[in-house]
């Protein structure tokens, strides 16, 4: 710049770091829009089958909040192992079983997303699912007896899969003439 004989630079003074907490309403509330919007679009990236398998858990983690009389958005450590607890007794895709611990991680899974994408519920600290939820889901079936309604499972011994697979092997292309299915 200049004024006719003098020329100027201009002096840029970066503005004092605010921190979040420091933040005025209006600040905030256009951050919180922004955080909705992308986490829209993310959401939106999904494949259906992923945005129905959530909406899935979601029903389920509402008729849990429901029954257990847990305000729905109280997505803490404590509600989820209740949560995870209460699908340990819940029926399995298959007669006489319960639910497997895959379908409780993905309940869990399911539920936790939906909190944080549709409802805006803050985790604690990092925003991840504590670990000592996920040890809910696996400890009953690694290291405690699991809950009287999953003792019912049946389990394989890893030898006689080995064994049906070696005793039909032949079935298939290339078998021999005559040999039934």
């Amino acid at each position: 710049m200049s004024d006719g004989q003098n020329t100027f630079e201009p002096v840029v003074v970066p503005a004092a770091t605010a921190r979040p907490e420091e933040y005025d309403t209006a600040t905030r509330a256009a951050l919180d829009h922004t955080d909705r919007q992308a986490v829209r679009t993310v959401a939106d990236g999904r494949p259906e089958s992923t945005r129905r398998s959530y909406a899935q858990d979601w029903a389920s983690w509402t008729k849990f909040c429901a029954s257990s009389e847990v305000p729905v958005l109280a997505v803490t450590p404590g509600t989820l192992v209740m949560f995870v607890e209460r699908l340990w007794t819940q029926p399995g895709g298959r007669k006489g079983t319960c639910t497997a611990p895959s379908t409780i991680d993905r309940r869990l899974s399911g539920t936790v997303v939906s909190a944080r994408a549709e409802h805006g519920v803050r985790l604690e600290a990092g925003g991840e699912m504590p670990r000592r939820v996920r040890g809910a889901i696996y400890e009953p079936a690694d290291s405690r007896d699991p809950p009287v309604e999953v003792q019912d499972r049946v389990l394989v011994d890893p030898a006689q899969v080995l064994e049906v697979g070696e005793r039909y092997s032949s079935f298939g292309p290339g078998r021999a003439e005559g040999e039934k299915n």
